[in-house]
């Protein structure tokens, strides 16, 4: 899915730098207007998602942060500023999956009994 932040109410792509606070769980092939209601789950940093690097990461090791894509659909090879923890990744050439979590998303909130 897409990394969304959610923004006064709205929610916009997470890229670069920025955390992001939900995951979108529809796939969409356009652009899609605003209003348009969209299923999403917040980034849990007890969740670890699959991806892809957007391009070779030779120097990442497990651990690093990285940085996420322009789309908000993969990670980059870029640490500085990283927000998407590498737990896990298949190899470092661009398209190789790499899982990831986002640690020091907002925590999940669930009412006590």
């Amino acid at each position: 899915g897409k990394a969304l932040v959610l923004t006064a109410g709205k929610f916009a792509v997470a890229t670069s730098t920025t955390k992001p606070t939900h995951i979108c769980m529809r796939h969409e092939a356009a652009a899609i207007t605003a209003g348009t209601i969209l299923p999403a789950v917040k980034a849990d940093p007890a969740i670890i998602w699959e991806t892809t690097f957007s391009a070779a990461a030779t120097l990442v090791k497990l651990g690093d942060k990285v940085t996420l894509s322009n789309d908000g659909m993969q990670v980059t090879s870029t640490t500085t500023g990283g927000v998407a923890t590498v737990v896990w990744r298949e190899g470092t050439a661009a398209g190789d999956k790499v899982r990831v979590r986002f640690e020091g998303a907002d925590p999940v909130v669930t009412e006590s009994e």
